[in-house]
């Protein structure tokens, strides 16, 4: 949320005389000390270009400038520098100056230089082509994006049952409100190769576009479900008022069966596991932690394979959870990998990865556990329950504490969770 506040600092930048345009954003810049404005103007990214305005104000028509840089019969030389950005379609941008075309220079950092004798006035258009691509989720799990070049483009899915669209200024306004759609209905997408989405997307064009909008498009050849194959894909900024699909499912040709069949699997052990949940706590993450009332000691936390945990280091870390009769087990959700003896060992806070996993588990400080490794022999992700004798199950809420034992650390816990 902060990223928007900051761009005008980054428009531009310098080395020495040289221009940087990093940015492509309407703006004008004022460069007092080499007697320079520069003015940029475009409709981005409804219209894939940018123009550059390049004056020199104190100079009086005729007189030479007398600046910094060199000059020439009242010509400036300089050198202006423009990103060529990653999602550009195309090698190199087309740039010219004052309607002629011009050939730039790449360099090794990805901008384009334009050298040349400047002259109050002239203008630099700089074509801004967008490329079509798909991008995977940071665990490359078989979801993706669509983006036109850096416009993250969604689609609208309908708008029943929705409850409180608007957010104001409550505690959690802004967060949607209103029943869940079945993972198993979303629109699955034939992909053969993740990274191309060439002649995919179609632009709508017509009387039922918004004046042939160029941000619009469909994607019918690559939507397995008939009844979703028109859907209409646009800016996700431009979305309000409706539920939407930003991450699609992705299968490769003929696997679109299996794929949503394994949807329907994860619906279902979503909503079995939240019928058994009593409360839960993912922990690492800030809100969660807060809620459920976090002390802690030499502890810390991080992200590994996109999820958020929390280990301590002679130290220790515990919450306060909600507790029902009903509760049977402390689940703990722990990550293993390719059963290896260092599986639990904390290394990823750069923490002494030499120190033994040796903890205990307290509810309300009486151990229910102690761990050096858990006994499962586990890939990946995965949970050990812990059974909760009735005498700690009175009273409303209870405290869940994980505490390293002396010259030891935790593991990195993952999932904490009461479950019936």
């Amino acid at each position: 949320m902060e990223n928007h506040g900051k761009y005008g600092e980054m428009i531009y930048t310098h080395s020495g005389d040289s221009l940087f345009v990093n940015l492509f954003i309407p703006s004008k810049l004022r460069w007092t000390a080499e007697n320079r404005v520069i003015t940029q103007q475009n409709n981005f990214p409804t219209k894939a270009q940018t123009e550059l305005i390049v004056e020199f104000p104190l100079d009086k028509p005729g007189a030479k400038a007398i600046t910094k840089s060199g000059t020439n019969n009242g010509a400036k030389t300089f050198s202006i520098f423009i990103r060529k950005p990653g999602w550009l379609k195309g090698r190199m941008p087309k740039v010219s100056v004052n309607g002629v075309q011009i050939r730039p220079i790449l360099n090794d950092f990805s901008y384009i230089e334009l050298r040349r004798d400047w002259h109050s006035g002239d203008r630099i258009m700089v074509q801004l082509p967008m490329k079509d691509r798909l991008v995977n989720l940071p665990d490359h799990s078989d979801w993706v994006s669509i983006m036109h070049g850096p416009i993250v483009l969604a689609a609208k899915s309908d708008t029943m049952a929705m409850i409180k669209p608007i957010g104001d200024g409550g505690r959690f306004d802004h967060i949607a409100s209103g029943p869940l759609r079945p993972l198993e209905k979303a629109p699955i997408l034939l992909i053969s190769d993740h990274t191309e989405l060439t002649n995919a997307l179609l632009p709508v064009t017509g009387k039922d576009s918004v004046n042939n909008h160029p941000l619009l498009f469909t994607m019918p050849s690559l939507i397995w479900q008939n009844k979703d194959k028109n859907m209409v894909l646009e800016p996700f900024s431009q979305i309000h008022d409706s539920r939407y699909i930003v991450y699609w499912p992705v299968a490769r040709p003929g696997d679109a069966p299996k794929r949503q069949a394994s949807l329907a699997a994860a619906d279902k052990e979503v909503l079995r596991m939240a019928m058994k949940t009593v409360d839960q706590i993912t922990p690492g993450e800030q809100q969660p932690e807060v809620d459920h009332l976090m002390t802690s000691q030499n502890a810390f936390g991080g992200v590994f394979k996109n999820k958020h945990w929390r280990a301590a280091s002679q130290g220790y870390f515990a919450y306060t959870l909600k507790m029902m009769p009903e509760v049977q087990y402390l689940r703990i959700g722990y990550y293993g990998k390719d059963n290896k003896a260092d599986d639990m060992v904390v290394d990823a806070a750069n923490k002494d990865p030499n120190k033994v996993v040796d903890f205990d588990i307290f509810i309300n400080d009486k151990k229910i556990a102690n761990v050096k490794r858990p006994k499962e022999k586990e890939k990946g992700f995965f949970s050990i329950d812990y059974p909760i004798a009735k005498t700690l199950k009175r009273g409303n809420s209870i405290e869940v504490k994980f505490v390293a034992n002396k010259g030891c650390t935790t593991a990195r816990i993952f999932d904490v969770r009461l479950v019936k």
